[in-house]
Formats: structure tokens, C-alpha cells, sequence
């Protein structure tokens, strides 16, 4: 938890401000003179409590109650249900003494909606939770941790009948309700915090983000604008890549050595690659290891700040050895990338070795269990054999021997993808969609059909939303999808790492160009999927006990790691742009890119919206939009030469239309391998015809949010694009039937979810709530009251 942060609160706005014009807003003029007053003093110190634990922006839902004591002249407050918990409230955590709580007006059993009424929390003289209360705050969140938001439950707590702000509508003394007004005014503190986020907040999170952004961009150097490049690192484990590449660049003797010494974890390896003003071009790399023909070394240097190894897993405070990439120069010529083991630590104490300089990269967005760490070396001496010379390999006189092809230099990279293919980033995504699906079918919000009077009326599960629907389904077929994209990915990688051991490296542009483009694609879907899963979820997606958020930084950090995802998608363009000329040319083209040598029909033949169910269908009308994109980029790339724009200027002025073609090109392909996978199953029809709706909703949705796309060159017209917005909608209603069970089918169980609001029981907030009580803050006084508070809250004691 962050110090208190002086008289502030939530959102970033100040609720204490928020208070202050509650009470203007709904007071009377006797009633701002008191409580306006003392707030604007800060002898007392207010928040806005609407929000429930199971209600949100449906004020007509809220369960806080307000019932009228005729005899006492008292309302009796009361949080009924756990689900009427206030929650979320700016300032309720640990500081506020007093809230205008929205609650339900209860006069003689009769029901007159919700009304504002002050409430106060916690002791002006020592700041205890008054009697009836439970207050404390909700724990971790995502972000705005300084911003200390509460629960607040109330049982039995009584209020002066003047402490219902009563400008619109009063309670007499008999009981009689006297209204003035509409019932509308109520939303106006909504509207008027509305109004204070977009005045104060919005434009400024992303006007700093842009000049961040932009400014760095102008600063960092990545690639040449002529034609080179690929990749970096992170998120998995780092010791098992050490491994891999040992093997995979290693000779036998080499293997035996350091693999071996590695599996028994004699030493902890690392792979150091990235460099701190260098990414994935590997040419570009900056550091250098100079061969000694006299001493029989390499000496490993970083020569300059840009040059300093930066980011590599395990490398902050765990590695011995790492396996670092690094410049080859013999006699002055340098001879490009090769793979070196380097000690970085002493076995003895753990020491940096000399000439190291070694740590950790500070704070991240999330990952914060992964020590990522730099790396600066200064003339470290290596011995010969160090250099990892499966594929080439240095003699003692200085002669530089090459075996196979440079093309080996990606395959770790290679692997490292598919590594994180299969084991990082969908996992992310499936375990959203379980949180977020499972919250749907437990949260009510609001009223499908109106007409909800009373309180006891339940609220529509939100999952029968269409719009939740539309957020979420199609996200769930997108699992499906990718899963079967990385099955075969992994086959692909099978095969070609058999080819390699035979030393054949024919398909290594092919097994490149389709990680690239699967790692980029899926973890930006991945990453914007999640995203989309917590704010399904609403508040109480933001935090971190949801699991969510956690999930988010995951996720979106694999979009840059191994690989940015625009740099990636460009080399597969380029992979795609010599497939397309190969095309041209009658060349025989590998399998995934075989439809470029067919040109496609012009114009797609559905005449109704049952036409666009037929997997034929619209895995042509994909087809179609990846051959259309590829070709475009293709022909603007060969204009721009041809009109005497040299090929790189040429390359770069294309490159944006190149990013749309390979996206274009990979998403053509999951749909393609999720029909494939429908044929694999037809021994169990009950399956098939749920998976056959899973991958027609997946299409569709690729083809309702992509419709220019499809559009632009007349392949579908704006009549069928209507055909094909009427089948994805009426798929909605039939994945909902089973859109729990195709969650539980991803078979995460809750130790992994590590989510209060997606357990398998969906006891959502008897969970929320068991974790926030678990705080034990939450059963102290706020450390600041004595020093910050006290003299404010008790210097008008007597008056109040």
C-alpha cells in the first residue's frame, strides 16, 4: 500500500470534492451551510458512496436501504446482503469520516427509490470505525494504488432525519413523502464526476504517453531501412533457452560440457541477446568478441552505453553463465553474430566476475518475479572453445570456418517463439475468458425488460447482454482458434528441426516467416483480449484480486518481447512478397502459401445469411483477402521502384500496407487450421457442432470487424455485409448455452486462475470480500490520523 496522500481520493479526481457537491447539489440551504462548510475546513473529510459490491451503474439495483423510524425521527440504514456492500468508494479505505450514501428510502413498507442521506464512518476523535460499521479498504488493484478505496457495510446505523439531503425531496414527520423536482437530479453527481474525469484526466494519460512515445521514437535506432532483421527475449524460462541453445549451436563436445552442467544446475544460464539501444535486428548488435590469436581467446567487450546487454530472464540476480551474442572480429574483420558462453558470476559467492558489471533493470509494467537484469562486459577473456562452433567455428590461426547456413542464427529465436506460443500466451487469454465468463453468469446489472419495482426483483445476468456477448464470445472462439494455429506451428517446428539435424535449412524462412507472424498476431489478439475480458468485468475487473490485471501485464508484455510485433509481421511480409513473385513465376511455393499461385474469384457468392455457416465459404472469402492484400502491397512496392524509388525507401513507404497483408495473411490461416480441426472430430457429432459454431462465429467476427477489407475491392457487397452482421449475431444466443462449459474446457483449475471472481464455485463476492477482510490494515487506524488528520477533524469538535 502507498503512504497516504494528503486529503485527496479516487479516479484521480478529488472525492472529497465530490462530497462537497453532493451536498450542494442535493441540500438544502441549511444543510450546505453545516456539512459544506466543515468539508471545505476539512473538519470532516467526505466521499461518495453509490457503488455496491454487486451493483453498479443501475441505481435502481443499489440494495442499501433507508428505513423511516416515525417515532425516533431516524433513518436506519442497513447493507442488507453481502452484494449491498458498498465498494470502491474514493477515500473510504482509510481515510474519510463521513460519506453521503445513496441508499433506498424505505417509509412504512413502501419503497420510494434512492436517496442521498449523510452517513458517518469513523470517529472525529480517534478515527475507529463507529459502531455498526465495517470499513477497510479493497486491496490491490491494477493501478492508482495511492488511491485508497473502500468497502463500507452498515448494520442498524441511525441518522438524524436532517442528515437526508433534502433539496428535491423531504420526509416529514408522519412519515409523508414530499417530492420536488425529478427523479433525474439523482444523476447528476454521476454526470458531474463525468465531466471532472474528462476535464482532469483522460487527454492527459494519453497526451504524456504520446510525447513519451514519440520522443523516444526519435531517439531509438532499430534495423536499417534497407532489407535485414529479427529478434530478442523474455517471460519464459530463460535457464531451459540456455539449454536449447547450447544444443542447437553447440558441438557434441560442447553439449556434453555445458548442457550437462546446466540440466543439474551446476551453473544458471541466461540468453543475452537485446541490448539496451538494440532490439531485433541482430546485424545492428553492439557488442564484440574479438578473437587473440597469441592467447588462443575471445575478448567480450561492450564498448559502448547502447552496447549494454539488456533484459535477459534470470539475468538481474540469479545467472552464472550466459550464453551472449556478440560480434565476431578476427584480424579486424568482422565476420557478423555468433553465440558465446560467458561467466558472469563467481559459483564460489555469487560475485560478478571482474570486468562485470551486472544487475538488475529496475520496476516493470508487470513480471516483476522475472529478474531481468543488464549486462556490461569489459574486456572479458573467454577461451576458444567457449564459442558455441557447431555451424562455425574459428581455428587457432585466426581461420574463420563456416559450416551450413547464417539462417541458424534464428532458430533459437525460432524456438523461443514457439516456446511462448505454447506455453505463455494463450494461457493468458483462456484464463480471462474463464474469470470473465464465469463473473457474467453470476453479476446482475440493470433490467432486460423493463419494469423492475422492487428491490427483491432480481437483475438480468449480464451475460445475456448482447452486447457481453459480443465482448466475449468471439474471444472465446479465438482460444479455440490459435489453439489449433499453434498445434500445427509445432508440427511445422518438428518437422524442420529434423531437417536441420540433417543439416538442411531449405524450410527455415518458411518456419521463420510463420512464428513471426503467429507470435505477433496472437499475442497482440491475446493482450487487446484481455484487456476486453477485464473491462467485461468492470470494476471489479481492475482489481487485483480479479486476476485480471495480472493477467493483462502478462500478456501485453509478450507483445514485445522476442520479437516487437510490427518489426515481426514485416518479415513475414517480406517472406510473403518473394512468395507472391514466386507465384508469378511458376515457382512451387510452400504449403501455407500455396493460394497465391491461384488468384481468387472477384466477387463472393452468398445469397443469403445462412450461406456464410459454410466453412467453404468463408475460408475463400479470407483467402481472397489475403491474396488481394499481398498483391496490392506487392504491386505498390514494384510501382515505387519502377517510378525510381530505391527498393528500401520503396520497402518503408510500403511497410504499413505490408503490417495489413501479413495480419491479413495469418488470420486467413487460423481459420483455415480451425476448419481442418472440425474434421478431426467427427466421430463425436455433439462436439463438432458446437466447435463447428465456435469456428463460424470466429470467422464471421474477423469479417464484421474487418469489413473494409473485404469491401474494398468488391469481394462482398454492403447487402451481404448485412448478411453476415445477421449470422454472427444469431450465434450469440446459441454459444451462450454452453459458453461456461467451453470455458471449464480449458481446465484451469482455481490454485492457476488465482481469481476471486472466477472461481468454479461463483461465490464471486463472499470471495471479494473474504480477501479485502483479510488485510490486516483494515483492522487499524490510519497511521496518519494523529499527525495529518487529527488537528483538522477536531479543531471545530464542539460545533459539530
Amino acid at each position: 500500500m502507498s503512504d497516504y496522500r494528503a486529503l485527496s481520493g479516487e479516479l484521480a479526481i478529488n472525492i472529497h470534492s465530490i462530497f462537497i457537491k453532493s451536498v450542494i447539489a442535493f441540500g438544502t440551504d441549511e444543510q450546505i451551510a453545516k456539512w459544506a462548510v466543515l468539508a471545505n475546513n476539512y473538519n470532516i473529510l467526505g466521499t461518495y458512496a453509490q457503488t455496491e459490491l454487486g451493483h453498479g451503474t443501475y441505481l435502481r439495483g443499489l440494495e442499501t436501504t433507508a428505513t423511516f423510524d416515525i417515532k425516533t425521527q431516524e433513518f436506519i440504514i442497513n447493507t442488507p446482503q453481502i452484494t449491498a456492500t458498498k465498494w470502491w468508494p474514493g477515500d473510504m479505505g482509510r481515510t474519510c469520516t463521513h460519506a453521503v450514501v445513496l441508499a433506498q428510502l424505505i417509509i412504512k413498507d413502501k419503497n420510494y427509490g434512492m436517496h442521498p442521506f449523510i452517513v458517518q464512518i469513523r470517529s472525529r476523535k480517534d478515527h475507529s470505525a463507529l459502531p455498526g460499521i465495517t470499513v477497510g479498504d479493497i486491496g490491490p488493484k491494477m493501478g492508482l494504488e495511492s488511491l485508497d478505496n473502500g468497502f463500507l457495510k452498515m448494520r442498524n446505523i441511525r441518522i438524524q432525519k436532517e442528515n437526508m439531503l433534502s433539496r428535491y425531496s423531504e420526509v416529514l414527520s408522519d412519515g409523508t413523502y414530499v417530492k420536488r423536482g425529478s427523479d433525474k437530479i439523482n444523476y447528476f453527481i454521476m454526470i458531474a464526476m463525468r465531466v471532472a474525469i474528462l476535464t482532469n484526466e483522460v487527454m492527459s494519460s494519453l497526451m504524456k504517453a504520446c510525447i513519451i512515445s514519440v520522443r523516444y521514437s526519435a531517439v531509438r535506432r532499430q534495423s536499417e531501412l534497407k532489407p535485414g532483421a529479427l529478434s530478442g527475449e523474455l517471460a519464459i524460462n530463460i535457464h531451459s533457452i540456455f539449454i536449447k541453445s547450447v544444443i542447437a549451436f553447440g558441438t557434441d563436445e560442447q553439449i556434453a560440457k555445458w548442457a550437462v552442467l546446466a540440466n543439474n544446475y551446476n551453473i544458471l544460464g541466461t540468453y543475452a541477446q537485446t541490448e539496451l539501444g538494440h532490439g531485433t535486428y541482430l546485424r545492428g548488435l553492439e557488442t564484440t568478441a574479438t578473437f587473440d590469436i597469441k592467447t588462443q581467446e575471445f575478448i567480450i567487450n561492450t564498448p559502448q552505453i547502447t552496447a549494454t546487454k539488456w533484459w535477459p530472464g534470470d539475468m538481474g540476480r540469479t545467472c552464472t553463465h550466459a550464453v551472449v551474442f556478440a560480434q565476431l572480429i578476427i584480424k579486424d574483420k568482422n565476420y557478423g553474430m555468433h553465440p558465446f558462453i560467458v561467466q558472469i558470476r563467481s559459483r564460489k559467492d555469487h560475485s560478478a566476475l571482474p570486468g562485470i558489471t551486472v544487475g538488475d533493470i529496475g520496476p516493470k509494467m508487470g513480471l516483476e518475479s522475472l529478474d531481468n537484469g543488464f549486462l556490461k562486459m569489459r574486456n572479458i577473456r573467454i577461451q576458444k572453445e567457449n564459442m558455441l562452433s557447431r555451424y562455425s567455428e574459428v581455428l587457432s590461426d585466426g581461420t574463420y570456418v563456416k559450416r551450413g547456413s547464417d539462417k541458424i542464427n534464428y532458430f533459437i529465436m525460432i524456438a523461443m517463439r514457439v516456446a511462448i506460443l505454447t506455453n505463455e500466451v494463450m494461457s493468458s487469454l483462456m484464463k480471462a475468458c474463464i474469470i470473465s465468463v464465469r463473473y457474467s453468469a453470476v453479476r446482475r446489472q440493470s433490467e432486460l425488460k423493463p419494469g423492475i419495482i422492487k428491490v427483491s426483483d432480481k437483475e438480468s445476468k449480464i451475460i445475456d447482454y448482447q452486447t457481453q456477448q459480443q465482448k466475449l464470445f468471439p474471444l472465446v472462439a479465438t482460444c479455440y482458434a490459435i489453439q489449433f494455429t499453434i498445434k500445427y506451428v509445432n508440427k511445422v517446428y518438428n518437422n524442420v528441426s529434423k531437417m536441420i539435424k540433417a543439416e538442411n535449412f531449405d524450410s527455415v524462412p518458411e518456419l521463420h516467416a510463420i512464428t513471426s507472424s503467429v507470435k505477433a498476431y496472437a499475442t497482440e489478439i491475446c493482450a487487446n483480449g484481455v484487456e476486453v475480458c477485464r473491462k467485461a468485468c468492470g470494476g471489479h475487473g481492475y482489481s487485483l484480486f480479479s486476476g485480471l490485471p495480472t493477467l493483462y501485464t502478462t500478456a501485453v508484455a509478450a507483445c514485445t518481447y522476442e520479437g516487437e510485433n510490427t518489426v515481426l509481421h514485416l518479415q513475414t511480409a517480406r517472406f510473403l512478397i518473394k512468395c507472391f513473385a514466386g507465384a508469378q513465376s511458376g515457382q512451387q511455393l510452400p504449403p501455407i502459401t500455396v493460394y497465391l499461385s491461384f488468384p481468387p474469384s472477384g466477387h463472393c457468392p452468398a445469397s443469403n445469411h445462412l450461406d456464410f455457416v459454410n466453412p467453404d465459404l468463408y475460408v475463400e472469402a479470407y483467402q481472397h483477402r489475403a491474396f488481394s492484400l499481398i498483391a496490392s502491397a506487392a504491386h505498390k512496392l514494384q510501382s515505387l521502384v519502377q517510378s525510381g524509388s530505391e527498393q528500401y525507401l520503396a520497402w518503408n513507404n510500403t511497410s504499413v500496407e505490408l503490417v495489413k497483408a501479413s495480419i491479413a495473411h495469418t488470420h486467413y490461416m487460423t481459420v483455415k487450421f480451425f476448419v481442418d480441426a472440425l474434421n478431426s472430430v467427427t466421430r463425436e457429432p455433439e462436439i463438432q457442432k458446437i466447435l463447428k459454431s465456435l469456428c463460424d462465429l470466429y470467422a464471421l467476427h474477423g469479417i464484421f470487424t474487418n469489413a473494409g477489407d473485404f469491401l474494398q475491392d468488391g469481394y462482398l457487397s454492403g447487402k451481404q455485409l448485412d448478411m453476415v452482421t445477421t449470422a454472427y449475431l444469431n450465434l450469440l444466443p446459441v454459444i451462450r448455452k454452453d459458453a461456461v462449459l467451453l470455458v471449464d474446457a480449458f481446465d484451469f483449475t482455481d490454485a492457476e486462475l488465482l481469481s476471486a471472481i472466477g472461481s468454479y464455485d461463483g461465490n464471486v463476492y463472499h470471495n471479494l470480500l473474504e480477501c479485502v477482510q483479510k488485510n490486516p490494515n483494515n483492522k487499524k487506524v490510519n497511521p496518519m490520523f494523529e499527525s495529518d488528520l487529527k488537528p483538522y477533524l477536531q479543531s471545530t469538535q464542539a460545533k459539530l
